[in-house]
């Protein structure tokens, strides 16, 4: 096995200077450091990470606890935060909590014992003083998709309020008024600002909403062809939903199948989420399209910024969604 004493031989230089190239834990001269750098490469060595971890008191890993990795919202912002931390030269823990805030701590109870040297986190429902505990320790994290009230973590968002208004004024505007809506999982911020869009719209609009028409759900496809097949089954059924997920809105499209209801005749649609088949489909789907790819970023830079103890504003960054255009709605 290669060693760090090898590489010094190979360079001609101390295993002190090797060390430092390695750790980056004092200046090298450059002529050095290529020597170094092409020695190592020659005899492919490899730097025992445990080691490197004890004397940098870092573990050049973060952890990523989210709340269902099988949903395509989450799996794309795993992929953009595991991007830009290579960018870092990091790599990610991914825990997946399954909506469940027993199962939240204590995967981040486990990451904080494996000594990640940061934590991007999308909480699920409930108290999260174990998260104020661990910043207290001076673990830096950064809330993703959901803020949490009361607790001061950053957190990266999106403008759910305005999102969900935008869609409901779209479809008042298009002649409907029995609106429903499917905003999420109650008890969440980002059902909660949904759903304050959703009224805001029918505020402005001068029409009441019925408060059957808001269903709420978990996020997942069979509660959602579940939750439209009530609705399509009500006295007064809608003329037009919006589901606030990629899942929900493929559980929308289930239960029109499963009735032969024709979109956007029977029931015009807009979902959250743009993907490959939102385009392919017949009609093709009018959706939210969320920058899903800007919030694994900016909350793998805002981590970083802590990390490095820059001075972070608490305040939530909040990024805009775009209402995409399509015939699902009833556009032509």
């Amino acid at each position: 096995m290669t060693t760090i004493i090898d590489v010094a031989r190979r360079a001609g230089v101390s295993v002190g200077t090797v060390s430092n190239v390695i750790n980056d834990t004092f200046p090298v001269r450059e002529s050095l450091r290529q020597r170094v750098q092409q020695a190592i490469e020659e005899l492919h060595y490899r730097p025992n990470a445990v080691a490197q971890s004890l004397r940098s008191q870092r573990t050049r890993t973060i952890g990523l606890v989210i709340s269902d990795i099988g949903d395509p919202f989450y799996m794309a912002i795993a992929r953009a935060v595991a991007d830009q931390s290579g960018h870092y030269g990091y790599n990610i823990i991914i825990c997946n909590t399954d909506e469940g805030l027993a199962e939240e701590k204590r995967s981040l109870e486990t990451l904080a014992a494996r000594r990640v040297d940061g934590l991007i986190v999308a909480p699920s429902r409930g108290a999260h003083d174990f998260l104020s505990t661990l910043g207290a320790k001076g673990l830096s994290i950064v809330l993703i998709n959901r803020r949490l009230e009361g607790v001061a973590i950053p957190a990266v968002i999106v403008n759910n309020r305005l999102a969900a208004y935008q869609a409901v004024e779209h479809l008042i505007q298009l002649g409907h008024e029995r609106i429903a809506l499917l905003p999420g999982l109650e008890g969440v911020s980002t059902t909660q600002d949904r759903r304050e869009g959703y009224l805001m719209a029918h505020n402005d609009y001068r029409l009441v909403p019925d408060e059957e028409l808001c269903q709420y759900s978990p996020l997942s496809v069979a509660e959602a062809r579940e939750r439209m097949r009530h609705l399509l089954e009500m006295e007064q059924p809608p003329t037009a939903i919006v589901a606030c997920s990629i899942l929900m809105t493929l559980g929308v499209l289930h239960a029109l199948n499963d009735q032969r209801r024709c979109c956007p005749t029977d029931m015009a649609l807009i979902g959250f989420g743009e993907s490959e088949w939102s385009r392919l489909i017949s009609p093709p789907l009018t959706c939210v399209e969320q920058p899903i790819r800007a919030i694994g970023i900016t909350a793998v830079d805002l981590l970083f910024a802590c990390m490095r103890g820059d001075q972070v504003d608490e305040e939530n960054i909040v990024l805009e969604t775009t209402l995409v255009h399509r015939q699902s709605c009833g556009c032509r």
